[in-house]
């Protein structure tokens, strides 16, 4: 019986180990963070820096110069329906009939054109 214990105790212990533990408790006070402090919050975007990678990245082609759509559908209100990440995700691996732009822009251009575009609503 104690044998099961200790072999449960030093599974549960490995698995906290190699899952980082339980957060907070492992952060010791004043130690230095690895965490990368996002680019901007949420919804903060560059509208005029948003419009240009959104020419840049030939989306105006498809989407139309004021989101109306033409070969790709609108954009006017895709907020709705994506969040800012959703539309990053379909920039960098495209979707349906849309080819992947992912190296048309940078990961800035992408990010502040995906809070652009994500305020549609």
């Amino acid at each position: 019986m104690r044998r099961k214990w200790l072999t449960l105790a030093i599974c549960l212990c490995l698995s906290l180990a190699l899952l980082g533990g339980c957060g907070a408790a492992n952060k010791q006070k004043g130690a230095p963070t690895e965490e990368k402090a996002p680019a901007a919050q949420k919804g903060d975007y560059d509208e005029a820096a948003a419009k240009d990678a959104y020419e840049k990245g030939t989306c105006m082609s498809c989407h139309g110069g004021n989101l109306e759509g033409s070969a790709g559908p609108s954009l006017q209100t895709v907020g709705k329906n994506l969040s800012a990440d959703e539309i990053v995700d379909i920039i960098n691996n495209g979707r349906g009939g849309m080819p992947a732009l992912g190296d048309k822009l940078n990961d800035d251009e992408k990010e502040n054109l995906a809070a652009w575009l994500e305020a549609h609503k």
